[in-house]
């Protein structure tokens, strides 16, 4: 599904607020430009290219997410939706502004590092554990 589906799905979704669908339809599109110019940088500076046609690039990029964030814009106000916000609709609650934390120093847990779980558990713990798939063991 390619990104302008993927906005119009969220912008006519009735399931969502006409003022949230709006935000998330146009944080999509803002999202994938600045991927795709993140990716039209790195090429351009991997095959060293002409910065300035990578620009132009870029600006063309530019116009078209302006184009659909237009048609974003007409989509919502068919909706009700008017005043667009640059600001999630939740940005002002307790909850947005939460920032997860490691609770303990664990490191990653991949196969290379099964003994990381009976290192730094011990045995007694490590034993309690129920693998998902036994074959692991």
């Amino acid at each position: 599904m390619c990104i302008r589906d993927r906005a119009q799905g969220l912008v006519d979704d009735t399931r969502i607020e006409a003022q949230e669908a709006w935000y998330e339809a146009r944080n999509l599109m803002a999202q994938m430009l600045r991927r795709e110019q993140a990716e039209l940088r790195s090429f351009a500076t991997y095959t060293h290219s002409d910065a300035e046609k990578a620009e132009g690039f870029s600006k063309d990029l530019d116009a078209q997410v302006a184009m659909l964030n237009g048609w974003i814009n007409s989509r919502a106000a068919m909706r009700g939706a008017h005043d667009f916000q640059p600001l999630a609709p939740w940005h002002g609650e307790p909850d947005a502004s939460r920032i997860p934390v490691r609770t303990a120093e664990f490191g990653p847990l991949i196969f290379q590092n099964d003994d990381v779980l009976l290192d730094r558990l011990g045995s007694g713990r490590m034993a309690k554990i129920k693998l998902l798939d036994s074959r692991c063991v």
